[in-house]
């Protein structure tokens, strides 16, 4: 395990942290715990790097519709995503893709706090911290 001279890298309380994260994102979305089998149908794609983006690709949450019917297609598109995570389909496109962003945000976060929590090796925890560095560094993930 890395060393830091400062201060304790992982400690009982980081991982006592990291499980009430854990829970709090639990209660603010309640799906997290039972996903809806039609989860697994969800096809928009996140990038936290921004270079990555693709505003032209109709599944990417960074798409901008060019013409009516491309908005149309993304309306239709961002109420289907909303619905197989549970969520709100009401509101602009712009509310829709930024309840879908932060849901799918929620979501990565609610992953590594999953594996955090459930590890009882520190050693592999650490490594977990370690490899979400870099997506931390960019905003997201």
């Amino acid at each position: 395990m890395p060393k830091c001279y400062h201060h304790k890298m992982l400690t009982e309380a980081t991982l006592e942290a990291w499980a009430d994260q854990k829970r709090q994102l639990e209660e603010e979305f309640p799906y997290l715990l039972n996903p809806s089998p039609d989860l697994r149908h969800t096809q928009v794609i996140l990038s936290s790097i921004d270079e990555l983006r693709n505003e032209r690709n109709p599944y990417d949450i960074a798409f901008r519709p060019a013409t009516l019917e491309e908005g149309r297609a993304l309306d239709i598109f961002l109420r289907t995503e909303l619905s197989y995570h549970g969520l709100p389909q009401n509101g602009t496109i712009r509310e829709k893709r930024e309840r879908l962003l932060h849901a799918l945000e929620t979501e990565n976060v609610y992953s590594l706090m999953t594996r955090l929590v459930a590890s009882t090796n520190k050693d592999f925890a650490f490594i977990e911290v370690e490899s979400a560095i870099p997506c931390i560094m960019h905003e997201g993930n």
